[in-house]
């Protein structure tokens, strides 16, 4: 079928654009604890990204902004949403997979769980790391921070961390902008959650495995047993890990052996990993869109300009391609 054969359109069905009123998704995911609390404030502070509440300081020749603005709040909503469903399906497919004791007690199993187990768990990581992209667009709309269209959450780690040990410049600053108080505000909260000693590291072992997941798509998994004989899966804090490498020859002893598993794996199964994760990016959400809320309505009650470099942010984000078939 090609395009020819389907226009003119006398007719086009969307979504309403007008809204009086949250959708009724975002009001159960806020009844439900889905969503953090201050997400669903800056969705209601942004009138539910109604076509006619578009504040002045997100205004643009295009109509574009504002919507992607709202496409990528609305994203992350999505991404807390889809969490339970997945690890839901996690776990079936856990629940469903071989291990030698269901052959030793002959109990069926379904040989390809483990597939769609690994692909669930894929989805599930990119989804989790999307709520911190979708996040960084959030911050390069409201605060200029960032490129819009190609916000990096890990870039904005990554000056922080970059920024650290650095001796402050004297300066007789006084007055800062809006945009920058907010930015140091969450700038605190990223080094408080992310950056700082303490967090061990998470938020880098979890961009690897989203990375490899999303990209090569390999995942070394081991699956140890308890002293009740259930299989639990644990993950390598190393990238690469390929099995090949602690298998030893004849008499020979092998590497795993001397090292241990306890300093190749995590401490906890993928379940609990994923269950930590989820409450780390939910908690560092909810402190950000507390920020992020206060100083988008400064800027819409305040009427705050737009920014000058609006329409050149748009054209950078707009990209166009010569492919129309094949």
């Amino acid at each position: 079928m090609k395009l020819k054969d389907c226009l003119p359109a006398d007719q086009v069905v969307s979504a309403p654009l007008l809204r009086t009123s949250p959708e009724e998704s975002w009001v159960i995911a806020s009844n439900n604890k889905t969503v953090p609390d201050s997400l669903y404030k800056f969705y209601i502070g942004a009138a539910y990204f109604s076509f006619d509440q578009c504040p002045k300081f997100l205004t643009d020749d295009q109509k574009i902004i504002f919507s992607h603005l709202g496409t990528s709040i609305d994203l992350i909503k999505t991404s807390f949403e889809e969490y339970q469903d997945l690890i839901d399906l996690m776990k079936k497919y856990d629940e469903d997979s071989y291990n030698p004791i269901k052959e030793l007690k002959k109990v069926p199993f379904d040989r390809e769980a483990p597939k769609h187990f690994k692909r669930t768990f894929q989805l599930l990581l990119i989804n989790l790391y999307s709520i911190l992209d979708s996040t960084a667009e959030a911050l390069s709309v409201v605060l200029s921070w960032g490129t819009l269209g190609r916000a990096s959450f890990a870039e904005i780690v990554k000056k922080i961390k970059d920024a650290q040990g650095v001796a402050a410049v004297a300066t007789a600053k006084v007055i800062v902008s809006l945009d920058e108080k907010y930015r140091a505000d969450i700038t605190k909260i990223i080094q408080e959650e992310i950056v700082d000693e303490q967090n061990g590291e998470w938020f880098d072992l979890f961009k690897l495995y989203r990375d490899k997941m999303a990209h090569f798509r390999h995942q070394s998994c081991f699956f140890l047993h308890d002293n009740e004989g259930r299989f639990h899966a644990f993950l390598p804090r190393q990238w690469p890990y390929y099995f090949q490498q602690d298998i030893a020859v004849g008499n020979a002893q092998s590497k795993a052996a001397e090292s241990g598993l306890a300093e190749l794996l995590m401490e906890c199964d993928i379940f609990e990993y994923c269950a930590g994760l989820y409450k780390k990016i939910f908690g560092l959400s909810e402190r950000i869109f507390n920020s992020l809320s206060e100083a988008y309505k400064i800027k819409k009650d305040s009427g705050y300009d737009p920014d000058p470099d609006c329409n050149r942010k748009i054209a950078g984000l707009i990209r166009k391609y010569k492919f129309k078939h094949f």
